[in-house]
This record gives structure tokens, sequence and C-alpha cells, in this order.
């Protein structure tokens, strides 16, 4: 990990937890698509927990705007450790509107 990889990853902490144990490779089976994946931390998680995920996924989201898919890929598994590969980036909608009431 690079330097600048690392600050990248501590800037989204929280966000990198939340897609390292719902976004994992078992995603699929256990919640059926990356937003029931998002409901179910929704459920799971506290307020404050739900703010910061919310507050760092519409970053993140924010930070990818105008990125090819394998740019997007490239910040969500390499990065965050996700074991979902987004296949279209309007996939990351879905999950912020999961979130959505979440974010400030």
């Amino acid at each position: 990990m690079t330097k600048e990889t690392s600050g990248k990853a501590e800037r989204f902490s929280a966000l990198r937890a939340f897609v390292r144990a719902y976004l994992n490779q078992d995603y699929a089976d256990e919640y059926g698509t990356p937003a029931g994946a998002a409901r179910a931390f929704c459920e799971d998680a506290n307020e404050e927990e739900r703010k910061r995920v919310a507050e760092e996924w519409r970053a993140f989201v924010e930070s990818v705007a105008g990125m090819s898919v394998d740019e997007v890929n490239a910040r969500l598994v390499g990065e965050l450790g996700s074991g979902w590969s987004v296949r279209d980036v309007r996939e990351l909608g879905r999950v912020s509107l999961a979130l959505g009431k979440f974010a400030k």
C-alpha cells in the first residue's frame, strides 16, 4: 500500500469496515444485492455508524465521479477491500439510496 493509498483508506475507515464486512465475496449469498447489504448494515449498525458510513460513501461516490468502471473497481476493491465489483457505475446509486437517509 502506497502512502497515498494508505491516506485514502484512512479517510474512508468506516466505509472500509462496512465494505469488508458487508460487501465481501459472500454478499450475494448473504444479502442478494449490494443495496441489500447496505440495508442490512443499516439494521445492524447504530445511528452514529450509519451516519459515518453514509457520509463516507457519499464522499467516495463523489471522488469516483467520471471514472471508468475499471477505475472505480480499482478504488472499491483495491483501496477499500470490497468483494463486489461494479459492472456499471450507476450501481453505486443503489447503495447510495439504501444509505441515503442517514447522510447529512
